[in-house]
Protein backbone atom coordinates (compact mmCIF):
# COMPACT_ATOMS: atom_id res chain seq x y z
CA UNK A 1 0.00 0.00 0.00
CA UNK A 2 1.35 3.47 -0.86
CA UNK A 3 -0.03 7.00 0.72
CA UNK A 4 1.52 9.85 -0.91
CA UNK A 5 0.21 13.48 -0.69
CA UNK A 6 1.11 15.91 -2.99
CA UNK A 7 0.19 20.15 -2.20
CA UNK A 8 2.37 22.86 -3.29
CA UNK A 9 0.55 25.48 -1.63
CA UNK A 10 0.67 23.49 1.92
CA UNK A 11 4.26 22.90 1.57
CA UNK A 12 4.57 27.16 1.12
CA UNK A 13 2.71 26.97 4.36
CA UNK A 14 4.77 24.54 6.40
CA UNK A 15 7.88 25.71 5.82
CA UNK A 16 7.36 29.82 5.39
CA UNK A 17 10.82 30.89 3.15
CA UNK A 18 12.22 27.58 2.94
CA UNK A 19 13.83 27.70 -0.51
CA UNK A 20 13.88 23.92 -0.31
CA UNK A 21 10.35 23.46 -0.15
CA UNK A 22 9.13 25.83 -1.85
CA UNK A 23 10.87 23.64 -4.46
CA UNK A 24 9.26 20.61 -3.35
CA UNK A 25 6.08 18.99 -2.98
CA UNK A 26 5.23 17.57 0.20
CA UNK A 27 5.89 13.52 -0.10
CA UNK A 28 4.08 12.09 3.21
CA UNK A 29 3.82 7.87 2.94
CA UNK A 30 4.70 4.00 3.49
CA UNK A 31 5.95 2.08 0.43
CA UNK A 32 5.27 -1.39 2.06
CA UNK A 33 6.70 -2.73 -1.22
CA UNK A 34 10.01 -0.83 -1.41
CA UNK A 35 10.27 -0.03 2.27
CA UNK A 36 10.51 3.39 2.25
CA UNK A 37 9.06 5.89 4.47
CA UNK A 38 8.84 9.16 3.18
CA UNK A 39 8.14 12.90 5.01
CA UNK A 40 9.15 15.54 2.85
CA UNK A 41 8.47 19.12 4.18
CA UNK A 42 6.10 18.01 6.48
CA UNK A 43 6.99 20.30 9.58
CA UNK A 44 8.29 17.60 11.61
CA UNK A 45 10.01 18.76 14.58
CA UNK A 46 11.96 14.92 15.66
CA UNK A 47 12.31 11.90 13.89
CA UNK A 48 8.97 9.70 13.78
CA UNK A 49 8.67 7.03 16.19
CA UNK A 50 6.25 5.01 14.06
CA UNK A 51 8.51 4.17 10.89
CA UNK A 52 8.12 0.65 10.60
CA UNK A 53 11.03 -1.91 11.73
CA UNK A 54 11.17 -3.75 8.23
CA UNK A 55 12.16 -0.47 6.26
CA UNK A 56 15.41 0.10 4.25
CA UNK A 57 15.25 4.04 2.81
CA UNK A 58 13.86 7.22 5.26
CA UNK A 59 13.35 10.27 3.91
CA UNK A 60 13.04 13.31 6.15
CA UNK A 61 13.99 16.18 4.19
CA UNK A 62 12.89 19.72 4.37
CA UNK A 63 11.49 19.71 8.24
CA UNK A 64 12.49 20.98 11.63
CA UNK A 65 14.47 18.47 12.78
CA UNK A 66 17.28 19.33 15.46
CA UNK A 67 17.61 15.75 17.47
CA UNK A 68 18.28 12.63 15.79
CA UNK A 69 18.03 9.68 16.89
CA UNK A 70 16.76 6.10 15.79
CA UNK A 71 15.74 3.16 17.36
CA UNK A 72 15.48 -0.19 16.06
CA UNK A 73 15.46 -0.39 12.61
CA UNK A 74 17.86 -2.89 11.69
CA UNK A 75 17.69 -3.53 8.14
CA UNK A 76 17.56 0.25 7.32
CA UNK A 77 20.07 1.10 4.03
CA UNK A 78 19.64 5.11 3.72
CA UNK A 79 18.47 7.47 5.95
CA UNK A 80 18.37 11.33 4.28
CA UNK A 81 17.92 13.96 7.12
CA UNK A 82 18.88 17.08 4.09
CA UNK A 83 17.72 20.60 5.30
CA UNK A 84 17.10 20.39 8.81
CA UNK A 85 18.16 22.26 12.03
CA UNK A 86 20.09 19.35 13.49
CA UNK A 87 22.95 21.30 15.26
CA UNK A 88 24.89 18.16 16.59
CA UNK A 89 25.07 14.97 16.26
CA UNK A 90 25.22 12.97 19.44
CA UNK A 91 26.36 9.74 20.89
CA UNK A 92 23.69 7.64 20.42
CA UNK A 93 22.25 9.58 17.35
CA UNK A 94 22.38 6.21 14.81
CA UNK A 95 23.94 3.35 17.15
CA UNK A 96 20.79 0.81 16.18
CA UNK A 97 21.15 1.52 12.32
CA UNK A 98 23.68 -1.47 12.11
CA UNK A 99 22.77 -2.24 8.69
CA UNK A 100 23.21 1.37 7.47
CA UNK A 101 25.13 2.42 4.34
CA UNK A 102 24.53 6.17 3.27
CA UNK A 103 23.34 9.40 5.70
CA UNK A 104 22.76 12.43 3.57
CA UNK A 105 23.13 15.64 6.75
CA UNK A 106 24.02 18.17 4.22
CA UNK A 107 22.36 21.95 4.95
CA UNK A 108 21.82 21.85 8.58
CA UNK A 109 23.69 23.18 11.48
CA UNK A 110 25.87 20.53 12.55
CA UNK A 111 28.76 22.09 14.48
CA UNK A 112 30.13 18.99 16.41
CA UNK A 113 29.58 15.25 16.24
CA UNK A 114 29.91 13.23 19.43
CA UNK A 115 32.95 10.88 19.23
CA UNK A 116 30.49 7.89 19.60
CA UNK A 117 27.95 9.42 17.42
CA UNK A 118 28.86 7.39 14.28
CA UNK A 119 30.12 4.42 16.50
CA UNK A 120 29.49 0.98 15.72
CA UNK A 121 28.22 1.90 11.53
CA UNK A 122 30.60 -0.84 10.36
CA UNK A 123 29.09 -1.16 6.88
CA UNK A 124 28.51 2.95 6.54
CA UNK A 125 30.13 3.68 2.87
CA UNK A 126 28.27 7.23 2.15
CA UNK A 127 28.05 10.27 4.76
CA UNK A 128 27.24 13.27 3.26
CA UNK A 129 28.17 16.38 5.34
CA UNK A 130 28.62 19.49 2.91
CA UNK A 131 26.91 22.97 3.86
CA UNK A 132 26.88 22.42 7.77
CA UNK A 133 29.26 24.59 10.50
CA UNK A 134 31.83 22.38 11.13
CA UNK A 135 35.61 23.70 12.11
CA UNK A 136 39.06 21.56 12.51
CA UNK A 137 38.49 22.02 16.11
CA UNK A 138 35.60 19.73 16.43
CA UNK A 139 36.85 17.22 14.51
CA UNK A 140 40.18 16.42 15.77
CA UNK A 141 38.73 16.72 19.45
CA UNK A 142 36.31 13.71 18.15
CA UNK A 143 37.82 11.82 15.55
CA UNK A 144 34.17 11.45 14.42
CA UNK A 145 35.74 8.81 11.28
CA UNK A 146 37.76 6.68 13.38
CA UNK A 147 35.55 3.63 13.30
CA UNK A 148 34.06 3.82 9.66
CA UNK A 149 35.88 1.14 7.76
CA UNK A 150 33.87 0.64 4.92
CA UNK A 151 33.97 4.44 4.45
CA UNK A 152 34.17 5.61 1.02
CA UNK A 153 32.74 8.49 0.41
CA UNK A 154 32.63 11.75 2.56
CA UNK A 155 31.13 15.02 1.77
CA UNK A 156 32.81 18.17 3.84
CA UNK A 157 32.08 20.75 1.34
CA UNK A 158 31.25 24.62 2.74
CA UNK A 159 31.68 23.97 6.12
CA UNK A 160 33.94 26.01 8.71
CA UNK A 161 37.39 23.90 8.25
CA UNK A 162 40.65 25.81 8.07
CA UNK A 163 42.30 22.28 8.07
CA UNK A 164 41.78 18.81 8.20
CA UNK A 165 43.64 16.64 10.70
CA UNK A 166 44.55 12.74 10.18
CA UNK A 167 43.76 12.24 13.49
CA UNK A 168 39.69 12.37 12.46
CA UNK A 169 40.39 8.80 10.77
CA UNK A 170 42.54 7.49 13.66
CA UNK A 171 41.56 4.56 15.45
CA UNK A 172 43.79 2.00 17.31
CA UNK A 173 41.54 -0.86 15.61
CA UNK A 174 40.25 0.55 12.25
CA UNK A 175 42.50 1.60 9.30
CA UNK A 176 42.05 4.86 7.80
CA UNK A 177 39.94 4.28 4.15
CA UNK A 178 42.33 3.08 1.67
CA UNK A 179 40.13 4.23 -1.38
CA UNK A 180 38.01 7.72 -0.14
CA UNK A 181 36.20 9.99 -2.35
CA UNK A 182 36.25 14.02 -0.89
CA UNK A 183 35.17 17.16 -0.96
CA UNK A 184 36.36 20.21 0.82
CA UNK A 185 35.50 22.38 -1.55
CA UNK A 186 34.42 26.14 -0.03
CA UNK A 187 36.42 25.73 3.45
CA UNK A 188 38.74 28.36 4.34
CA UNK A 189 41.23 26.25 4.17
CA UNK A 190 44.46 27.30 5.44
CA UNK A 191 47.28 25.54 3.34
CA UNK A 192 50.34 23.70 5.38
CA UNK A 193 52.13 21.15 5.91
CA UNK A 194 49.48 19.58 8.16
CA UNK A 195 47.66 18.47 4.81
CA UNK A 196 50.20 16.77 3.03
CA UNK A 197 48.84 13.68 4.03
CA UNK A 198 46.01 14.75 1.44
CA UNK A 199 48.38 15.36 -1.05
CA UNK A 200 49.96 11.87 -0.44
CA UNK A 201 46.83 10.06 -0.50
CA UNK A 202 45.78 11.31 -3.94
CA UNK A 203 48.96 10.56 -5.06
CA UNK A 204 49.22 7.33 -4.33
CA UNK A 205 45.09 6.71 -5.71
CA UNK A 206 43.73 6.36 -1.84
CA UNK A 207 41.63 9.52 -2.29
CA UNK A 208 39.73 11.09 -4.91
CA UNK A 209 37.95 14.26 -4.72
CA UNK A 210 33.99 14.28 -5.39
CA UNK A 211 32.96 16.07 -8.69
CA UNK A 212 29.46 17.50 -8.24
CA UNK A 213 27.68 19.45 -11.75
CA UNK A 214 30.87 19.31 -13.51
CA UNK A 215 32.97 21.09 -10.43
CA UNK A 216 35.91 19.17 -8.52
CA UNK A 217 35.33 19.86 -4.80
CA UNK A 218 39.10 20.01 -3.83
CA UNK A 219 40.08 22.14 -1.18
CA UNK A 220 41.14 26.17 -2.08
CA UNK A 221 43.50 27.83 0.14
CA UNK A 222 42.82 30.92 1.91
CA UNK A 223 46.09 32.14 2.39
CA UNK A 224 47.11 31.41 -0.73
CA UNK A 225 44.88 33.11 -2.93
CA UNK A 226 44.79 32.62 -6.77
CA UNK A 227 46.89 29.33 -6.56
CA UNK A 228 44.85 25.65 -7.48
CA UNK A 229 45.20 22.65 -5.19
CA UNK A 230 47.17 21.02 -7.89
CA UNK A 231 49.60 23.73 -8.10
CA UNK A 232 50.46 23.86 -4.51
CA UNK A 233 53.70 21.70 -3.11
CA UNK A 234 52.38 20.81 0.40
CA UNK A 235 55.02 18.32 1.54
CA UNK A 236 58.18 20.52 0.80
CA UNK A 237 57.55 24.00 0.91
CA UNK A 238 56.00 25.58 4.78
CA UNK A 239 53.21 26.99 3.25
CA UNK A 240 51.17 29.68 6.05
CA UNK A 241 54.18 30.22 7.93
CA UNK A 242 53.14 32.23 10.79
CA UNK A 243 55.61 33.80 12.98
CA UNK A 244 54.90 32.16 16.61
CA UNK A 245 56.43 33.03 19.94
CA UNK A 246 54.75 31.68 22.90
CA UNK A 247 55.15 30.46 26.14
CA UNK A 248 51.76 29.96 27.48
CA UNK A 249 50.99 27.98 30.67
CA UNK A 250 52.82 24.83 29.93
CA UNK A 251 53.03 24.89 26.36
CA UNK A 252 56.06 26.27 24.49
CA UNK A 253 55.78 27.29 20.98
CA UNK A 254 58.88 28.56 18.73
CA UNK A 255 57.13 28.49 14.81
CA UNK A 256 58.93 30.03 11.75
CA UNK A 257 61.06 31.92 13.69
CA UNK A 258 64.23 31.41 11.44
CA UNK A 259 65.88 29.14 14.09
CA UNK A 260 69.61 27.65 13.71
CA UNK A 261 69.37 25.34 16.92
CA UNK A 262 66.80 24.05 19.31
CA UNK A 263 65.96 26.52 21.93
CA UNK A 264 67.94 26.36 25.28
CA UNK A 265 64.93 28.36 27.45
CA UNK A 266 62.60 25.69 27.25
CA UNK A 267 61.04 25.64 31.41
CA UNK A 268 61.87 22.13 33.20
CA UNK A 269 57.54 22.00 33.69
CA UNK A 270 56.90 21.96 30.07
CA UNK A 271 54.41 19.66 28.62
CA UNK A 272 54.05 20.12 24.94
CA UNK A 273 56.70 21.46 22.91
CA UNK A 274 56.50 22.49 18.96
CA UNK A 275 59.11 23.88 17.15
CA UNK A 276 58.65 23.74 13.07
CA UNK A 277 58.89 25.47 10.32
CA UNK A 278 62.19 26.46 11.18
CA UNK A 279 65.72 26.02 9.75
CA UNK A 280 66.84 23.35 12.29
CA UNK A 281 69.39 21.09 10.78
CA UNK A 282 70.98 18.66 13.67
CA UNK A 283 69.29 18.19 16.87
CA UNK A 284 72.34 17.74 19.31
CA UNK A 285 72.80 15.65 22.74
CA UNK A 286 70.64 16.41 25.26
CA UNK A 287 68.79 18.66 23.17
CA UNK A 288 66.60 19.13 25.58
CA UNK A 289 67.83 19.27 28.91
CA UNK A 290 65.89 19.23 32.39
CA UNK A 291 62.55 18.44 31.12
CA UNK A 292 60.78 16.06 33.14
CA UNK A 293 56.99 15.83 32.60
CA UNK A 294 56.65 16.81 28.58
CA UNK A 295 54.36 14.56 26.68
CA UNK A 296 54.73 15.98 23.08
CA UNK A 297 57.63 17.53 21.13
CA UNK A 298 56.77 18.07 17.64
CA UNK A 299 59.42 18.92 14.93
CA UNK A 300 58.14 18.85 11.96
CA UNK A 301 59.04 21.04 8.65
CA UNK A 302 63.06 22.27 10.08
CA UNK A 303 65.03 20.56 7.63
CA UNK A 304 66.42 18.43 10.11
CA UNK A 305 69.18 15.97 8.48
CA UNK A 306 70.90 14.39 11.78
CA UNK A 307 69.61 13.33 15.38
CA UNK A 308 72.13 12.66 17.47
CA UNK A 309 71.66 9.72 19.12
CA UNK A 310 71.57 10.94 22.49
CA UNK A 311 69.09 13.53 21.32
CA UNK A 312 66.00 12.86 23.36
CA UNK A 313 67.85 11.14 26.48
CA UNK A 314 66.18 10.92 29.68
CA UNK A 315 63.10 12.36 28.35
CA UNK A 316 61.39 9.17 30.60
CA UNK A 317 57.80 10.99 30.27
CA UNK A 318 57.80 11.77 26.82
CA UNK A 319 54.35 10.22 25.12
CA UNK A 320 54.64 11.55 21.32
CA UNK A 321 57.76 12.48 19.19
CA UNK A 322 57.11 14.30 15.87
CA UNK A 323 59.87 14.67 13.12
CA UNK A 324 57.69 14.50 9.53
CA UNK A 325 58.70 16.64 7.33
CA UNK A 326 62.28 16.62 7.60
CA UNK A 327 65.17 15.31 5.52
CA UNK A 328 66.55 12.71 7.45
CA UNK A 329 68.27 9.91 5.66
CA UNK A 330 68.97 7.77 8.35
CA UNK A 331 68.56 7.01 12.80
CA UNK A 332 71.23 5.51 15.09
CA UNK A 333 69.38 2.11 17.01
CA UNK A 334 70.10 4.43 19.93
CA UNK A 335 68.15 7.39 19.06
CA UNK A 336 64.44 6.09 20.53
CA UNK A 337 66.81 4.43 23.53
CA UNK A 338 65.41 4.53 27.33
CA UNK A 339 61.93 6.54 26.22
CA UNK A 340 59.70 3.95 28.13
CA UNK A 341 56.67 6.27 27.71
CA UNK A 342 56.80 6.91 23.65
CA UNK A 343 53.39 6.01 22.71
CA UNK A 344 53.34 7.75 19.13
CA UNK A 345 56.24 8.36 16.32
CA UNK A 346 55.95 10.43 13.42
CA UNK A 347 58.68 10.34 10.97
CA UNK A 348 56.30 10.90 7.54
CA UNK A 349 58.13 12.76 4.07
CA UNK A 350 61.60 12.00 4.91
CA UNK A 351 64.45 10.56 3.36
CA UNK A 352 64.90 7.44 4.99
CA UNK A 353 66.44 5.09 3.20
CA UNK A 354 66.98 2.36 5.81
CA UNK A 355 66.61 1.58 9.56
CA UNK A 356 68.84 0.01 11.94
CA UNK A 357 67.92 -3.14 13.34
CA UNK A 358 66.43 -2.37 17.11
CA UNK A 359 65.59 1.17 16.55
CA UNK A 360 62.12 1.02 17.84
CA UNK A 361 62.74 -1.56 20.37
CA UNK A 362 63.46 -0.08 23.62
CA UNK A 363 60.09 2.26 23.14
CA UNK A 364 57.63 -0.73 25.26
CA UNK A 365 54.51 1.33 25.21
CA UNK A 366 54.87 2.18 21.65
CA UNK A 367 51.71 1.83 19.74
CA UNK A 368 51.90 4.20 16.49
CA UNK A 369 54.75 4.73 14.16
CA UNK A 370 54.23 6.73 10.41
CA UNK A 371 56.85 5.75 8.32
CA UNK A 372 55.27 6.60 5.37
CA UNK A 373 56.96 8.50 2.00
CA UNK A 374 60.17 8.18 2.70
CA UNK A 375 63.05 5.95 0.61
CA UNK A 376 62.86 2.59 2.36
CA UNK A 377 63.37 -0.48 -0.01
CA UNK A 378 63.63 -3.44 1.59
CA UNK A 379 66.00 -2.20 4.52
CA UNK A 380 63.10 -2.65 7.24
CA UNK A 381 64.49 -5.12 9.41
CA UNK A 382 63.09 -8.07 11.15
CA UNK A 383 64.11 -7.03 14.23
CA UNK A 384 63.09 -3.69 13.94
CA UNK A 385 60.87 -3.67 17.51
CA UNK A 386 63.37 -5.98 19.44
CA UNK A 387 66.67 -5.59 20.79
CA UNK A 388 69.46 -7.09 23.24
CA UNK A 389 67.55 -6.02 26.26
CA UNK A 390 63.68 -6.67 25.48
CA UNK A 391 61.83 -7.34 22.65
CA UNK A 392 58.40 -5.13 21.95
CA UNK A 393 55.05 -7.12 21.45
CA UNK A 394 53.40 -5.01 18.72
CA UNK A 395 49.68 -6.31 19.24
CA UNK A 396 48.42 -3.33 19.01
CA UNK A 397 50.63 -1.40 16.66
CA UNK A 398 49.18 1.03 14.14
CA UNK A 399 51.94 1.33 11.40
CA UNK A 400 52.07 3.30 7.77
CA UNK A 401 54.48 1.88 5.47
CA UNK A 402 52.65 3.15 1.98
CA UNK A 403 54.73 5.73 -0.34
CA UNK A 404 57.71 4.17 -0.06
CA UNK A 405 59.79 2.60 -2.82
CA UNK A 406 59.49 -0.98 -0.87
CA UNK A 407 60.83 -3.81 -3.32
CA UNK A 408 58.70 -7.40 -3.24
CA UNK A 409 60.98 -9.55 -1.95
CA UNK A 410 61.36 -11.90 0.76
CA UNK A 411 63.47 -9.53 3.24
CA UNK A 412 59.99 -8.11 3.93
CA UNK A 413 57.62 -11.10 4.25
CA UNK A 414 57.92 -11.31 8.14
CA UNK A 415 55.66 -8.19 7.97
CA UNK A 416 53.02 -10.24 6.20
CA UNK A 417 53.06 -13.00 8.97
CA UNK A 418 50.81 -12.61 11.04
CA UNK A 419 51.13 -14.88 13.25
CA UNK A 420 54.37 -12.88 14.54
CA UNK A 421 53.54 -9.33 13.63
CA UNK A 422 49.84 -8.34 14.69
CA UNK A 423 49.59 -5.06 13.29
CA UNK A 424 46.73 -2.44 12.19
CA UNK A 425 48.11 -0.79 8.78
CA UNK A 426 47.20 2.45 8.87
CA UNK A 427 47.32 2.20 5.05
CA UNK A 428 48.41 -0.93 3.75
CA UNK A 429 51.34 -1.24 2.55
CA UNK A 430 52.62 -1.28 -1.21
CA UNK A 431 55.57 -3.08 -3.05
CA UNK A 432 56.75 -2.54 -6.33
CA UNK A 433 54.36 0.37 -6.84
CA UNK A 434 51.08 -1.47 -5.92
CA UNK A 435 49.31 -2.35 -2.94
CA UNK A 436 47.89 -5.77 -5.10
CA UNK A 437 51.69 -6.83 -5.46
CA UNK A 438 51.93 -6.47 -1.67
CA UNK A 439 48.13 -8.67 -1.53
CA UNK A 440 49.47 -11.31 -3.52
CA UNK A 441 53.25 -11.39 -2.99
CA UNK A 442 54.46 -15.44 -2.14
CA UNK A 443 55.48 -15.51 1.23
CA UNK A 444 54.99 -19.54 1.61
CA UNK A 445 59.02 -20.31 0.97
CA UNK A 446 60.18 -17.47 3.30
CA UNK A 447 62.91 -19.12 5.89
CA UNK A 448 63.43 -18.65 9.56
CA UNK A 449 65.36 -15.17 8.94
CA UNK A 450 62.44 -13.46 7.04
CA UNK A 451 60.37 -14.20 9.80
CA UNK A 452 59.34 -11.48 12.53
CA UNK A 453 61.66 -11.51 15.74
CA UNK A 454 58.39 -10.07 17.72
CA UNK A 455 56.20 -11.77 20.00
Amino acid sequence: MVTVVNNYFAALFVCGSCNFCQNKRISNGIDEVAKYYTQVCSGLSSVPIDIPDDTIYIQLDGNFISNVIFWGLEQCKSVSLIHNQISELQSRSFVHLVSVEEIWLSHNRIRNIQRTALGGLMHLKKLALGDNMLTATSLSGSRPFGNLPSLQYLELHRNALTSLPLDIFYSPNINVPSSLMLSLHGNPILCNDGLCWILNHEESGQLFWIVQDRVTLSPTCSNVPGVAWEDLDLCNTFWGCAVTNLQTGRDYSRTCMHLNAIPQDIPSDTLIIEIKGNHISFVPQHAFPGLTQENKIKLPSNNIQEIDHQAFSGLKSLRELWLNQNKLKALHKDTFSGLESLNQIYLQNNALTSIESGTLGQTPSLHYVNLAYNDLLTHVPNNLFSSDKQSLSPWELTMSLTGNPIICSGDICWMKNEETFRVNWLTKPECDGSHDAWNNMDCSSAGDDDKATVH
